[in-house]
């Protein structure tokens, strides 16, 4: 496969495009068909038989099992989507897209496309990319299309060994990005088995031993955040300054991304003591999404944080902040917010319920070693999503190059 620059162009309704493509409506180039939802009322519908899909089941680019399924009579005087066909969603939630991996059917929100006279690969990346909004109509919940309106989205159309090219390179970089979101799972499923081992004393490190304590927050740390009278409010961000201002939305792999950190005025920043941070302060969100953790390993600048972190410190020198940051992040944490939910949601988690926690602990020497061998398995799944999130900046690169013809391979 060569690949070559073009100059030559024409202007179309799409825009500029290479001047041996083409501009065709999607009902000139697919046969497209809908589903249909079987009566709820009718029991021998529903039930174990064939595949049946919705919106909720489009998770992924190949979909091999549905959440509910409908019976032979369920299925009756419907039109079978066979295995391979490429669906859409053109109602509500619009242009999620997937190919189905075995026969079956959907409800009326999806659509798929049969018989296409276009590569289904390249049609999938195209549609991938189009603005769907200028065809729809605004419904209650969002954008909805109809058949007409579906069959009249224009896409841009290569010769068909460019489309086939075209798909190979994109597909190629999804079964890398697919291979990396597998490989990153194991690890993960690695480590939490690690964790529930290590940090339970289920499996001790070679060359330690001594006895489990019980540490507990009301005694064995301080908990802050920015008090209601401070009265901080959005309008008081900066997008530059010395003082960072650190909220739940900048947690991310278990730090903070200074990148996406607000500033602060120098008076805001000096206002309380108590939430300046420093290395080795471990930080929880108690607010909008409860129990994201995040450890202060390193400081660019002086920073604060705004009225949904708490932080937390050791008071009495028996528990390592990393460990205490692995104890946050695994399931005796996530089981003691279980339990203080009691089956509901919980929109805020309060100071006083918090100092409630309490959880078993080794001597230090031991929880520093269980931190290192966490933090190493941290950083090489941190390693694998980085490297993953690259590769789909690449693909989105690509996609913007290949899908108008910027670049050609031919």
């Amino acid at each position: 496969m060569n690949v070559k620059l073009k100059n030559s162009f024409k202007m179309t309704e799409l825009g500029l495009i290479p001047n041996d493509w083409e501009v065709k409506c999607l009902g000139d180039v697919t046969e497209l068909n809908m589903g249909k939802t079987p009566s709820r009322s009718v029991k021998t519908f529903w039930g174990k038989g064939h595949s049946w899909l919705s919106i909720a089941d489009l998770k992924e680019k190949f979909i091999f099992e549905t959440k509910e399924e409908i019976t032979e009579l369920g299925a009756f005087k419907m039109q079978i989507i066979p295995k391979g066909t490429l669906v859409m969603s053109f109602k509500l939630s619009i242009g999620k897209l997937a190919f189905v991996g075995n026969d079956m059917y959907s409800n009326e929100a999806i659509c798929n496309f049969q018989k296409p006279r276009v590569c289904s690969d390249y049609l999938y990346y195209i549609l991938s990319r189009t603005d769907f909004s200028q065809y729809g109509k605004q419904a209650v919940k969002g954008y909805t299309l109809n058949t007409a309106s579906l069959k009249s989205i224009q896409i841009s159309i290569p010769p068909l060994p460019e489309q086939k090219a075209i798909a190979g390179v994109l597909s190629d970089v999804d079964e890398l990005i697919a291979a990396l979101d597998k490989l990153i799972t194991k690890k993960q499923n690695i480590k939490q088995a690690a964790m529930q081992n290590l940090l339970t004393g289920k499996i001790r490190l070679p060359g330690y031993g001594g006895t489990w304590e019980l540490l507990k927050m009301s005694q064995d740390a301080t908990i802050n955040a920015r008090i209601g009278w401070q009265g901080l409010t959005t309008s008081e961000y900066l997008s530059q300054g010395e003082y960072y201002l650190v909220t739940g939305t900048d947690f991310q792999f278990g730090k903070i991304n200074w990148s996406t950190a607000n500033f602060v005025a120098k008076e805001r920043y000096l206002q309380d003591i108590k939430i300046q941070l420093s290395v080795g302060d471990v930080l929880l969100t108690k607010d909008g999404s409860i129990g994201k953790v995040a450890y202060i390993g390193a400081l660019l600048l002086p920073a604060t944080l705004n009225s949904g972190v708490f932080v937390i410190r050791p008071k009495t020198g028996k528990y390592e902040p990393l460990f205490f940051y692995h104890i946050m992040n695994s399931l005796i944490f996530k089981e003691f917010l279980t339990k203080l939910s009691a089956g509901s949601t919980i929109s805020h988690l309060y100071q006083k319920d918090f100092q409630t926690f309490q959880f078993l602990s080794p001597p230090l020497p031991e929880q520093k070693a269980i931190a290192e061998v966490l933090s190493d398995m941290d950083n090489e799944i941190m390693a694998l999503q980085k490297r993953r999130d690259k590769i789909k900046l690449v693909k989105k690169g690509l996609m913007q190059e290949l899908l108008t013809g910027r670049i050609r391979l031919v």
